[in-house]
């Protein structure tokens, strides 16, 4: 990254705080962590940022629809909202 820009050597040395979580158990956690996959003992990182990303990702492997939809949804991996 230093070799890119200067300024973002220290980016992924990044704390990651949810502040959003009550009663969360998770420490804060570093940004390396989750991008190597040492952050598994984590559930958030687990259930949501790797499930997650994972389907995003899939969806985007299947290409665009050839026309968009109306009334766009969030729905999970089962389809439901």
């Amino acid at each position: 990254m230093d070799s890119i820009n200067e300024e973002l050597k220290d980016f992924f040395n990044e704390d990651i705080n949810f502040q959003f979580k009550k009663n969360r158990k998770e420490k804060n956690l570093r940004l390396i962590d989750v991008v190597k996959g040492n952050a598994g003992d984590s559930e958030f990182i687990n259930k949501v940022m790797f499930k997650g990303c994972e389907n995003i990702n899939s969806g985007i492997d299947k290409g665009a629809p050839k026309k968009q939809l109306n009334n766009l949804k969030i729905a999970n991996a089962f389809g439901t909202t």
